[in-house]
């Protein structure tokens, strides 16, 4: 799914690209590192996106260069998408929901599959309710690659398996992988439960 690179850095990526698309093209280093709510991640992410010609600097701004922009429109579409179609959700923010699901191929199909009826937080979900993930209140990089790892990712079905102390047991996907998860980050994570 990652192309080889490192989840978090590609989600990295995505982000800023977004960002300064939404910024008209421009923005200083100090706001990137605000939205990924990580100032080294921010540099290294602005570091990468100049070695590959997407961005360039000038004075204290990054800027998108004219591939950088085509770039940034492609995600800020995906994202825009992914706005309205959580806007008929209701019950979330429009933007979170957008800013989780713009980073996967095929989950704005899952989205519109869902949408009508409603979201619930996973950790809310009794034992043996299933949902499919849609989104990650306040998501970070490192958040959003810490749940991908566990296969939680927007549009996968889940099923929750025990609530256990401190911890939500699920069972992810159509292979049934066991994953235990936090329960403050499982109270984090929203879901729009299947029928």
């Amino acid at each position: 799914m990652c192309g080889g690179e490192g989840v978090e850095e590609r989600l990295a990526v995505e982000d800023v690209l977004r960002f300064l698309g939404e910024r008209g093209g421009e923005a200083g280093l100090r706001e990137v590192a605000r939205e990924l709510g990580d100032v080294e991640l921010a540099a290294r992410t602005v570091e990468r996106l100049e070695r590959e010609g997407l961005v360039e600097r000038r004075g204290g701004a990054v800027v998108l260069t004219e591939p950088g922009a085509r770039r940034a429109r492609a995600v800020l579409e995906a994202h825009r998408r992914a706005e309205r179609l959580a806007a008929a959700l209701g019950g979330v923010e429009p933007h979170v929901v957008a800013h989780c699901v713009e980073h996967f191929p095929g989950a704005l199909e899952a989205l519109e599959r869902v949408t009508g009826g409603g979201l619930a937080r996973l950790a809310e979900l009794p034992r043996g309710a299933s949902g499919y993930v849609v989104a990650v209140e306040r998501p970070t990089p490192r958040l959003l690659a810490r749940l991908i790892g566990a296969g939680l990712v927007p549009g996968r079905r889940v099923r929750v398996f025990a609530h256990a102390p401190g911890v939500v047991l699920l069972l992810v996907g159509s292979a049934g992988r066991l994953v235990a998860v936090d329960r403050r980050v499982a109270g984090s994570v929203l879901v729009a439960p299947a029928s």
